[in-house]
């Protein structure tokens, strides 16, 4: 089990692609961007532990360069995984904020229907009712008969390849 800090050294010190990046001189301040968001261990194995690491692009071009994996500690070395986050508002359904943040109208994530939240709703408990995404609605996508969470919607692809 590793601190944050004892991480961030070994991931800089025993990666030599992002080693370079740090000791270069001419490097972007930007493409040094690393983030240590979480170490915890394995549900199944708590001798196995996991980190969730926020790079910036260059440092993930490295990693795929090594064929995704980072040297740690002695003799070891661990696979990476991607992980993308895209925000999306439960109360208007919109990307980029949250909730807790929204001021805007409350639009329903099944039917796009706006004065109810999702939770809320009793239109999309009926048989034969047809989801509406409100995001691929207002963008003109003709594809919208989808909630606004569905895992393939447009505007939702749209924000995933943003945030990779």
């Amino acid at each position: 089990n590793y601190s944050n800090d004892e991480l961030s050294r070994m991931i800089k010190n025993q990666n030599d692609g992002i080693a370079a990046l740090f000791a270069g001189g001419d490097t972007n301040p930007e493409d040094l961007f690393m983030d240590i968001r979480k170490i915890s261990p394995l549900k199944n194995n708590p001798h196995i532990y996991k980190a969730y690491i926020r790079v910036s692009n260059a440092i993930r071009a490295v990693i795929g360069k090594q064929g995704m994996r980072l040297f740690i500690g002695a003799q070891t070395t661990c696979k990476v995984y991607d992980h993308v986050f895209v925000l999306r508002c439960y109360q208007c359904q919109d990307y980029g904020h949250h909730s807790d943040d929204c001021d805007n109208t409350p639009v329903c994530g099944f039917c796009a229907t706006t004065g109810h939240e999702t939770r809320q709703c009793t239109v999309y408990l009926r048989k034969g009712h047809d989801k509406k995404c409100i995001n691929c609605h207002q963008a003109g996508v003709s594809d919208f008969r989808h909630e606004a969470n569905h895992p393939q919607c447009a505007v939702f692809l749209e924000n995933y390849a943003k945030a990779k």
